[in-house]
């Protein structure tokens, strides 16, 4: 044989093995399908046995399931995406009300920039109706793939810097009540109803529709930033936030141990035009491939350097390339589904003042650290200040760092997660900050009361709009009894 065929052969033999070795150490299995009687939520961590599930689709069949429950004894439970992590979509026993199928965008006034829409509708879904028209939505997490009840109910936030959470752009909505009773809802109408509600994890009835503020689906151009963590505050509070053209940003801390929350990447958009643009949607590209970056990172030191390297490389668009606002509101999220019997992606994210950012971040690390946190992803976003739901956590200007954890399912990993939460929550509140609700319930009710001084007047009005707890769930099943 030829030294060329050999060559060629021990080159063939080489790549064989080495894709065989990537498959072996990135393959999972696949999310097993629960029975009909069983559900969980996106950490995987919250199997359930449950009454059933109705699909409304009808405005009518949402107030028959719960007029039936209600006379049957059964409690309800509310689900759309079912990206809550801590139970907040499920009840043992309960009836599930999923949402996902009420759907329908009502009405558009342009003119007004005011949209209509089914609870069930999902941000994609609306985002495809408002592009040709050159709108786009005003404030929503970067991820498309929720509706916007279930936004609603936990309030959520995303790119937007000058808007805080998403109850700043609700103009009202209509909600089921217990009773039977549907209400109007707005900051003039029910204005009580309306705080509860929004962030109110679906403890005070059905969100039959609602109306929101959109806006004008500008072009902009991004201004990349790559900095040490101790200049990014007075960067962003000096160079970024004060200039008017800028609405959008945030930024991602390292994940290379080597350089652990030290390094900061990120970028910030500057409208380079006011006019309504009815660019394509971009849909997710390579999805393999950052699939297969992001597991090494999951599972090794190494893939977290090397990823966070490729990240700083690839993932950031060219300073000064353009983006219409919808497509920004698009974060890619398929190269991160993933499924395991022995652990678990989760979620968590604490708001601190800006002037305590740098001792947070240090003593973050320190924790990840001492504890070997299995960081897969840290983010920071700007909140500004809103007031209009009650369970507030945007109680002042404050940066939220969102740290996506991979945790052990076994008791042990669990416990750990717990305590290493419990020093965290502790943390953040020490510093003026708070944390977000819609994660794992690894706390205890004096640390969501420190967090949360009006936690116990918010479980009071649920029992007093709700007074036979009709609606249910895993958040208010630990705390608010």
């Amino acid at each position: 044989m030829s030294k060329l065929k050999i060559f060629a052969s021990l080159s063939a033999a080489v790549l064989l093995l080495l894709a065989g070795a990537a498959a072996f150490l990135l393959y999972h299995p696949s999310s097993p399908a629960l029975p009909n009687n069983e559900i969980n939520d996106a950490s995987g961590l919250n199997r359930t046995v449950i009454g059933e599930v109705v699909s409304p689709m009808t405005e009518d069949e949402i107030r028959a399931a719960v007029k039936s429950a209600n006379e049957e004894g059964f409690k309800i439970a509310i689900a759309g995406a079912r990206h809550s992590m801590g139970g907040q979509s499920m009840h043992p026993d309960a009836v599930v009300v999923d949402m996902l199928h009420y759907d329908r965008v009502l009405s558009l006034d342009a003119e007004k920039k005011l949209v209509t829409v089914q609870s069930g509708v999902t941000w994609r879904e609306l985002q495809e109706y408002l592009n040709p028209e050159g709108l786009a939505v005003m404030v929503m997490q970067g991820p498309n793939l929720f509706t916007v009840g279930g936004s609603m109910s936990v309030n959520a936030h995303g790119w937007d810097l000058r808007n805080g959470p998403l109850a700043s752009t609700v103009e009202s909505f209509r909600i089921l009540t217990a009773d039977g009773t549907v209400r109007n809802c707005s900051r003039t109408e029910n204005p009580e109803l309306f705080r509860v509600v929004l962030g109110g994890y679906g403890l005070f009835g059905v969100i039959l529709d609602a109306t929101l503020h959109v806006t004008t689906n500008n072009a902009y151009k991004a201004i990349v930033f790559q900095i040490d963590y101790h200049q990014f505050p007075d960067y962003f509070l000096n160079k970024i936030l004060p200039n008017p053209d800028i609405d959008l940003g945030e930024a991602d801390l390292s994940i290379d141990p080597k350089t652990l929350l030290r390094d900061v990447v990120g970028v910030a958009y500057a409208r380079a035009s006011d006019t309504g643009r009815t660019d394509a949607l971009q849909n997710e590209i390579n999805v393999f491939r950052d699939r297969f970056y992001f597991d090494l990172s999951r599972r090794f030191d190494w893939g977290k350097t090397l990823r966070w390297r490729l990240q700083i490389r690839h993932e950031y668009p060219q300073p000064g390339a353009t983006r219409t606002r919808n497509n920004i509101f698009r974060t890619p999220v398929e190269r991160i589904r993933y499924y395991s019997p022995s652990d678990s992606d989760i979620l968590q994210e604490y708001f601190v003042p800006p002037d305590k950012f740098v001792p947070f971040i240090d003593e973050l690390r320190a924790i990840i650290e001492r504890r070997h946190v299995n960081l897969l992803n840290a983010t920071v976003r700007y909140i500004a200040p809103n007031d209009d739901a009650f369970l507030n956590y945007a109680r002042r200007d404050y940066f939220a760092v969102v740290l996506y954890i991979n945790v052990k399912s076994s008791l042990a990993g669990q416990s750990a997660a717990r305590e290493m939460t419990r020093e965290l929550i502790d943390l953040s509140v020490e510093d003026g900050g708070t944390f977000y609700l819609p994660y794992v319930l690894y706390y205890d009710k004096s640390e969501l009361a420190a967090a949360y001084p009006k936690i116990d007047e918010f479980f009071d009005m649920k029992r007093e709009y709700d007074p036979s707890e009709l609606f249910m769930n895993g958040f208010y099943a630990k705390y608010g009894k």
